[in-house]
């Protein structure tokens, strides 16, 4: 498969692919790129639901109540 050069270090020929085997392949890394930005897309749209329930969750009363008696007294 290889060729071995002076210093005992592999060298590797470029394989030469058929029409069907070059089309075979586009094909597969086109599915690799649809698969990983679909995948993107879900974890931004799990990233974006979660802050969205970060920032919708209430404060609690006791913080609203303080947040009043520090407002008033200064």
């Amino acid at each position: 498969m290889g060729w071995e050069t002076d210093d005992n270090t592999e060298v590797k020929a470029k394989k030469i692919l058929s029409a069907e085997e070059h089309a075979m392949r586009r094909a597969e890394m086109a599915r690799r790129r649809k698969n990983l930005s679909e995948k993107r897309k879900e974890e931004e749209k799990v990233c974006d639901i979660h802050s969205a329930l970060i920032s919708s969750y209430p404060i609690r009363p006791s913080i609203h109540l303080h947040i009043l008696l520090y407002t008033h007294e200064h």
